[in-house]
């Protein structure tokens, strides 16, 4: 077969064992055996002719690192990859509020808060955290957000 041919091959197989290496846990084998067959294709091209070694490099230099952020990028959105979040928080048992609905309501500190600890909100206990304060046991406090299973409380101005 032609060396051109050869080189578009090898360029092709690069781009499938990228691929094969984002769906398998190689540990990198995959990624080895693809820039070696970005070496191959490169080396063919230049067997060829230099313009079509030269232009095999630059596809080669391109294609790697593109295929591999298209590949997580799309990974990311695929059904192998499990990033379902509980947009509520974590919720242990099955009849557990949802922490989202958290936000705003009032409660009083159980322990200092350190910047952790925990206080009683809407008759439940929960483990709360503020922004960095240092907050007394027995502080009347306020939700002010909940981000998955963290409630960030701030204490609450009575006048």
């Amino acid at each position: 077969m032609e060396p051109l041919v050869w080189s578009v091959l090898f360029a092709v197989l690069m781009l499938c064992l990228v691929a094969v290496e984002l769906l398998t846990p190689s540990m990198g084998g995959f990624t080895i055996a693809a820039l070696g067959s970005s070496v191959l294709s490169v080396f063919s091209g230049f067997r060829h002719s230099m313009a079509a070694g030269w232009t095999m490099l630059a596809a080669n230099v391109a294609l790697f690192p593109a295929a591999m952020f298209v590949g997580f990028h799309v990974l990311k959105k695929s059904p192998i990859v499990n990033q379902v979040q509980n947009p509520g928080g974590i919720i242990n048992a099955p009849d557990a509020r949802p922490l989202a609905k958290l936000a705003g309501e009032i409660g009083k500190t159980l322990t200092p808060l350190r910047p952790a600890g925990a206080a009683m909100i809407d008759g439940m206990k929960i483990d709360v955290m503020t922004e960095g304060k240092f907050v007394e046991a027995g502080t009347v406090v306020r939700v002010i957000r909940v981000s998955g299973s963290s409630v960030f409380v701030e204490p609450e101005n009575i006048v």
